[in-house]
């Protein structure tokens, strides 16, 4: 039962990384798919996008946004 709820969380997790770059414009759906063609779809692999083209990984780009949204 547990192994389930982390799948589950590691699913949504990996939705979350998948729309914000799609929602960012970090990179196309086409380009998502060349890559986890490749490398599997997985958090590692999104996170390669989001850092190979922002500098930044997923939870890095969540920081910031919290930061920015409590002003600091």
């Amino acid at each position: 039962m547990e192994a389930r709820i982390l799948h589950t969380n590691y699913e949504q997790e990996r939705d979350d990384i998948h729309e914000f770059i799609l929602e960012m414009g970090i990179a196309t759906e086409k380009e998502i798919s060349l890559v986890t063609a490749i490398n599997g779809y997985n958090i590692q692999a999104l996170n390669d996008i989001l850092e190979v083209q922002t500098g930044y990984d997923y939870e890095q780009h969540m920081d910031r946004q919290k930061a920015d949204e409590e002003g600091y």
